[in-house]
């Protein structure tokens, strides 16, 4: 019984010290829902955009130093925030992404930073789901199909949905 996402929306919250006190983003999800196991479900992709080229885990090859096996695809026109961004130690993507980042400092390889980008935005995500409106235990799975590696992530917790209380006294 896959749960239905509440929302057409994700929210993305910082943490890392580069964006701190920066307010959430919420922003529209790219959804998928054709040719998805099980079916009738609904997929989400990550929205957090490498850079465009070969190897992006290194940096593309802007840089002399790097070696020429990570050359990118083209050079993109940044996003205004860029190269602020990159004087602060933001994650070096200078010659673009993937796809559009869907907010500033969220690119690179995702939440949990790397060895390039220690001060980097750190993030996260949030959706909203739909929770079973009948009484009874469950087991909830997450799972998280990676884009660029083969890997599969996969998490359960038992949980129980009961009645909300009519009346609440604090």
């Amino acid at each position: 019984m896959p749960l239905q996402f509440s929302t057409s929306t994700y929210t993305i919250r910082y943490d890392g010290s580069l964006m701190a006190g920066t307010p959430d983003v919420i922003a529209e999800a790219v959804e998928v829902t054709v040719g998805t196991k099980p079916a009738g479900s609904t997929w989400r992709r990550l929205p957090i955009p490498n850079c465009n080229c070969d190897q992006p885990a290194n940096h593309c090859a802007v840089n002399p130093k790097y070696n020429s096996r990570r050359k990118a695809y083209e050079q993109q026109t940044m996003p205004s925030w860029y190269k602020a961004h990159r004087a602060k130690g933001g994650y070096e993507c200078d010659t673009g992404f993937q796809f559009p980042p869907p907010a500033e400092g969220v690119y690179g390889l995702g939440a949990s930073g790397n060895t390039f980008n220690k001060r980097g935005a750190v993030f996260r995500f949030g959706d909203e789901l739909r929770v079973p409106e009948q009484e009874g235990e469950y087991v909830l799975q997450w799972r998280w199909d990676t884009e660029e590696q083969a890997q599969i992530w996969s998490v359960c917790a038992d949980i129980r949905i009961t009645a909300a209380a009519s009346n609440v006294t604090v």
